[in-house]
């Protein structure tokens, strides 16, 4: 398929049809919204490849970038998925185009104006010797020439007409999928889910398309069946046609009929695909199929029993006027059916193909094949002929030898001798005149050799098996030959009992779920009388049916075409616009959609689910019942359930059936009832244009507020409920009786239906465990909790759907709500929702759905029960939570910039945030966890425990949020560790959900300090909303107080402390081998996780301040720094704390200062003054040093001073002076040496004060010149 869209807004398309055979163009459309109507193509024509022009606007090439992924994620046996090129935008162009359809031949010439150079042709011969004008006026007479861009679409192939999406009822992917026509499973099998397996890793599951596929039997009826759903029609004499048919199959008298026809078509094969094989010259079998099941079997197969198949058909009684009864008995020629059996039967031996695997031909097809059978076959008495003859002129030591002549296809004829050990052959030819043997090769223990005998047995014979299969396979070919000249016949006859096991699924599915006849009509009606949904009916042990009487506006179609079904009255009931309200779970939804698969089954051709039905031509179903989400849309659930209503509010037509399911419920709820209140004007201002609309919705105000006037057309209905509120079980309370009665319900039963869809009483002893568990699970993403003075209820792993219907309903009087949410970046539409609730800034919900830690999937398998197969029940299936975990796991990109930049924002530890609104107080900031003791885990030497950033938010309506991010795991490959720390992190949260029942605050009355008052003491004597809003601040306070993760830094601190203490004092011993390192870096250290404690603690100090004297919200919006007073008494129209809460937030001021701001203090002195005691011995110990050095130097001074004179007598001695050597002896330097020493001890001894007076007099006078000499050039400077 090929699609260009214009910039002006104009789209073209072009699709070729293989099984067709044809090309089809659609007329050039304006495009109004291109994303539904692409899709509407797509879904329409269901292509294998999607071709694009390069030029083509961005908006539309990721548009299809999208369906494709989302195809190839949702492919079927029947849909693959589509592959997408883009072409050259000179492909696309309109001139090479009409020249490439001018130039190519017709196969079909019925609305075609042919004519040749003699003006008369009764063929296509004369066609290629036409001019180009023409053979364009003969392409114009039957294709649209201003179609610029679906000619340009059509590029190089022509077809046989043109298609416009009128003849069929309009379908886009999202009405599919919200009504399940089709719904694809994935298999089991893990393995089986690739891309290259046979059935594409997915199967039917429960759908309307999945209840007749198993009552095909044909491959051609599947692909029907499938196009059949994909484009149901809004031709009403087409329509009528198949209920006449199918009508006619279910008459008593033709059961046995039936009964035959349905097992023939079990019978019958395609043979679309072995013709195009024989087309190409490929005859052998494919898919691992055996030779006697290849295509000459399909076609001997197929030509039998479609045979029998006719005579079946011709005993259906009151048939013969039918379509399909036609199609087969004179549309397709018996005898050419017969005829191609018969050849095939006479030529191909299917019993010798499956013996010797290989196609085969029969006996006496051919005698030259015939005689080389019969050589061939006679060759084994020939070769031991030969082998005997051979054996007599072998000497006799070499007979044991030769084994004997063999025969090698396509090689000859050898002789086989046994192969010794060494690799030769134990006889070669010797002792053999004129008989040079050859050696060819060797195989299986033999060698094979050439000798005179063979090869004029080779001369003689040749390869008779080589002949043979030549010989087959030139008969073969003209078999097929002659076969493809009756491929049209064979394709008109599978194409007709596709047609026919179509009709016979859905007459077998009429009886078999007991469905009736529809009456069509072109009156713009819709009158239903037990109505049932199709699936919703096989899932529950009994339905209760309801009406449904619509009418639309008129057109002209009304009074066309005389004969056709009328009524005469032709308002079904006032009914123009329907509003359908009352409580979840009451059947709403079931309704909308079971209306819409009504007309949509009736549009088909089929049975409805009806005790009677009017049905007027529809020509489009638009529908916004679900929102399907992705991560490759840059959209919010909001903004796509806005985009599906802006289409149907443009597409709708006055024979349209428009279906809305609670549209509104992504935003706030105010503006959610506006929008649904002016969604309801719209429709009913629409006058003669009106379209059939169905609504469901749970806003009440635009009823109570008198938003939405009582007009003519304009209908209310709910569906009925039973109350009993003295029932003691909640469950017990409200009775749904899912039947649809006229009038407006009051209430939704919210609270009611919430402990319906999963709330546990936390007074239950035999859940507290199951709660706990739950709380600390890993896969855990949510829970809610409600309650009051004395009771309370919880609910664990709430999707989207269910945050939707919670967030848009206030709790009851007296009733608090909690809701608490993990990893909150993985669940950004429950958050866009809760903001769009209460007013959040874009900023604080951008910062709350920022990326996060990925949470750990649970593996847990759920005990819930979904019907997958009508036929086989039940079976354990993923709850509708963890479908939608997965499908909403990823997060949705953010600029990169931002991200880092928030990231940096966290890892401050002391950095905190607060924010407020006109409902609601955020406060956001880093709490501290303790970190686990694992055994064979190495501790971390940082005493700092890890951080966890959460949100916590108090909300005017008693409703308290709190929504943490789980930081990377220290040891994420450890599972002990992470559940460990996952406990410690929710430690304070699970405590206070576990206090909120009366077991939990008996398990916490022996532990006073992590004890948790949430409600105030009973009796209590003020209003119920009194005392949801005390309740709310004190859940709001305990959520906060969770400081006792730095416990264990200020303990381990001291101990660090009283180590450095005794490692410094111990130091100025002067074996101590401490070094300045080992003190230095774990003071500095110490320091600086205890500056950063205490950062944190003041930044808590901080925000307890402004919690509890806050400024005005218009003061925070003007940035003026002034405290309003008459927030802090609670005289403000913000949230406010109640008393005892602020009280409580006082206490944990003082005790955060007392506690640990204080003793952190003391940390950080003594710190301080361990690091100066530490300096001050160390500067001891080094002056002490110096001082042992200098006394070392004068000594060693000393020494040199008293040997200098002994040096120097040495060296006069040492001289050899020639006058004085005889006057040296040994005694004169001895004496000589005595005198010198001991005057040199003398003078060192009694002189040693005279030297250091003269140095420092010496000193003085060159200090004294220096000065002298600086004062006289500074004298010189200034002058």
């Amino acid at each position: 398929m090929a699609i260009d869209v214009h910039g002006k807004g104009s789209i073209g398309c072009a699709y070729f049809s293989p099984v067709d055979d044809c090309l089809f163009l659609l007329h050039d459309m304006p495009c109004h919204d291109m994303t539904q109507l692409v899709d509407m193509l797509i879904v329409h024509a269901a292509p294998t490849t999607v071709l694009l022009p390069l030029k083509i606007p961005e908006a539309a090439l990721r548009m299809c970038e999208e369906y494709q992924k989302v195809s190839i994620e949702h492919r079927t046996t029947e849909n693959r998925g589509f592959i997408l090129r883009t072409l050259s935008s000179t492909d696309f162009g309109h001139a090479a185009s009409l020249e490439r359809l001018a130039n190519l031949s017709l196969t079909d010439t019925e609305q075609a104006v042919v004519t040749s150079h003699g003006n008369v042709c009764d063929d296509t011969a004369g066609v290629r010797d036409e001019n180009v004008n023409v053979r364009l006026m003969r392409l114009g007479s039957f294709i649209d020439l201003d179609c610029v861009l679906s000619i340009g679409c059509a590029g190089a192939v022509l077809g046989e007409l043109m298609f416009v999406l009128s003849d069929f009822m309009a379908i886009t992917q999202d009405t599919i999928t919200s009504l399940q026509v089709f719904q694809s499973e994935l298999h089991p099998n893990s393995l089986m889910s690739g891309q290259g397996s046979s059935d594409a890793g997915a199967k039917e599951s429960l759908s309307l398309f999945g209840l007749f596929q198993p009552l095909v039997g044909t491959p051609q009826g599947r692909v029907k069946l499938r196009r059949m759903f994909v484009r149901p029609f809004v031709n009403i004499d087409k329509i009528c046609e198949r209920h006449r048919s199918i009508s006619t199959l279910l008459r008593g008298d033709n059961a046995g009929a039936l009964r035959d026809v349905s097992q023939l078509l079990r019978r019958i094969t395609d043979v679309c695909r072995p013709l195009e094989q024989l087309q190409i010259g490929a005859d052998a079998p494919t898919g691992g199929a055996s030779v006697d099941r290849g295509v000459w079997w399909t076609l001997a197969r197929f030509s039998l029993h479609f045979i029998k198949l006719r005579d079946a058909v011709l005993q259906l009684q009151h048939a013969q006027g039918l379509d399909f009864v036609q199609m087969i008995i004179r549309s397709v020629s018996v005898e050419e059916i017969k005829l191609v059996g018969e050849i095939i039967e006479s030529v191909v031996d299917f019993e010798e193909a499956k013996a010797s695997s290989r196609i085969a031909v029969k006996w006496n097809v051919n005698q030259e094949l015939d005689d080389l059978k019969r050589l061939y076959h006679g060759l084994n008495s020939l070769l031991n002929e030969a082998s005997i003859s051979l054996s007599r002129d072998l000497p006799q030591w070499a007979r044991q030898h030769v084994i004997g002549c063999v025969f090698w296809p396509q090689l000859g004829f050898f002789t086989s001798v046994t192969l010794l050990p060494n690799g030769r052959a134990a006889y070669e030819g010797q002792g053999l005149e004129d008989d040079a043997w050859e050696r060819m090769f060797v195989a299986d223990g033999r060698v094979f050799f050439k000798t005179r005998r063979m090869a004029d047995l080779d001369a003689q014979l040749g390869d008779p098996y080589s002949g043979i299969v030549d010989m087959e396979v030139r008969i073969l070919h003209e078999l097929a030959c002659r076969v493809v000249g009756h491929a049209s016949t064979l394709r008109r006859a599978a194409d007709a009992c596709g047609e026919l096991d179509c009709l016979v699924a859905l007459a077998n599915a009429a009886q078999k779920y007991g469905w009736a006849a529809p009456t069509m009509t072109l009156d713009n009606v819709i009158s239903v009388q037990g109505g049932r949904h199709p699936l919703q009916e096989l899932t529950v042990p009994s339905f209760v049916p309801n009406d449904c009487h619509l009418r639309g506006g008129s057109d002209i179609l009304q009074g066309r075409h005389a004969g056709l079904p009328r009524r005469e009255n032709s308002t079904a009931g006032d009914a123009e616009t329907l509003i359908i309200t009352g409580p979840n779970h009451s059947g709403k939804s079931v309704y909308a959609k079971q209306t819409a698969l009504i007309v949509y089954l009736a549009h088909v051709g089929s049975y409805v689910p009806a005790d009677c039905a009017t049905i007027g031509i529809t020509d489009q179903i638009l529908a916004r019942v679900s929102t399907k989400e992705s991560v490759s849309r840059n959209e919010s659930a909001f903004g796509i359930d806005l985009r599906q209503v802006a289409f149907s509010l443009r597409r709708a037509t006055q024979r349209s059936l428009v279906v809305i399911d609670e549209f509104g419920k992504g935003t706030a709820a105010e503006d959610g009832a506006g929008l649904m209140a002016g969604l309801v004007d719209h429709f009913t201002a629409l006058g003669r244009q009106i379209p059939k609309v169905v609504i469901t919705t749970h806003y009440h105000e635009i009823f109570e507020g008198s938003f939405v006037q009582d007009r003519p057309g304009l209908s209310f209905a709910h569906m009925k409920v039973r109350l009993d509120g003295h029932a003691p079980q909640m469950e017990d309370q409200v009775l749904f009786l899912y039947e649809l009665v006229p009038g407006r319900s009051t209430s939704s039963f919210g609270s009611t239906c919430a402990a319906l869809n999963g709330f546990h009483d936390l007074n239950d002893e035999g859940i507290h465990g199951f709660v706990e568990e739950q709380a600390y699970r890993a896969g855990a993403r949510n829970f809610v909790v409600e309650l009051d003075l004395t009771e309370a209820r919880v609910a664990f792993d709430l999707d989207s759907d269910d945050f939707g219907v919670l967030v848009g309903q206030a709790p009851p009087d007296g009733t608090v709500r909690w809701i608490n949410i993990w990893s909150p970046g993985t669940q950004s539409s429950v958050i866009e929702g809760i903001g769009a609730r209460y007013k959040f800034t874009p900023r604080l919900q951008a910062l709350m759905t920022s990326l996060g830690h990925k949470p750990p999937r649970d593996t847990k398998p759920s005990q819930n029960l979904n019907l997958d197969d009508v036929e086989l029940g039940y079976k354990p299936m993923e709850t509708k939570t963890q479908v939608a975990a997965e499908r909403r796991y990823e997060p949705r990109p953010q600029d990169s910039g931002d991200v880092e930049i928030y990231q940096l924002i966290k890892q401050t530890m002391n950095y905190t945030s607060i924010d407020r609104g006109d409902e609601f107080l955020c406060v956001g900031a880093n709490w501290l966890h303790r970190r686990p003791k694992v055994d064979n885990i190495r501790q971390s030497p940082s005493l700092l425990p890890p951080k966890h950033w959460s949100w916590l938010t108090l909300c005017a309506d008693s409703v308290v949020l709190s929504f943490h991010e789980e930081p990377p795991s220290e040891h994420p490959n450890d599972k002990v560790w992470v559940a460990e720390e996952l406990r410690s992190m929710r430690s304070n949260f699970v405590d206070v959900l576990l206090q909120l029942s009366k077991k939990g605050i008996e398990r916490y009355k022996r532990k006073a300090i992590s004890l948790k008052s949430v409600r105030p003491p009973l009796p209590f004597t003020g209003s119920a909303k009194e005392a949801a809003h005390d309740i709310s601040s004190n859940l709001f306070f305990y959520l906060f107080e969770d400081y006792s993760g730095a416990a264990p830094v200020v303990t381990a601190s001291r101990a660090q402390i009283q180590t450095l203490s005794e490692q410094i004092l111990t130091s100025t011993h002067r074996k101590s081998k401490l070094r300045t390192v080992d003190v230095i870096r774990p003071l500095h250290s110490l320091r600086r996780e205890l500056r950063q404690l205490q950062h944190l603690f003041e930044s808590y100090k901080s925000l307890i301040q402004r919690i509890c004297r806050p400024r005005s919200v218009d003061a925070y919006r003007q940035g003026s720094l002034v405290v309003d007073e008459s927030t802090a008494n609670g005289t403000s129209r913000d949230v406010k704390l109640s008393r005892s809460a602020r009280s409580r937030f006082e206490s944990l001021q003082d005790r955060l200062q007392l506690l640990m701001l204080n003793t952190i203090q003391e940390n950080l002195d003594e710190l301080s003054a361990l690091s100066d005691t530490y300096f001050n011995l160390t500067a001891q110990k080094d002056s002490q040093a110096t001082a042992r050095l200098s006394r070392s130097a004068t000594v060693l001074a000393k020494l040199s001073v008293f040997f200098l004179p002994i040096t120097f007598m040495t060296s006069y001695f040492s001289v050899e002076i020639p006058d004085l050597v005889e006057h040296y002896t040994p005694k004169t330097y001895w004496i000589c040496f005595a005198i010198i020493a001991g005057l040199s001890f003398i003078s060192l001894f009694f002189f040693s004060r005279m030297l250091e007076f003269l140095s420092d007099v010496l000193e003085g006078w060159a200090d004294s010149v220096s000065r002298s000499c600086f004062g006289a050039r500074e004298e010189i400077d200034e002058h």
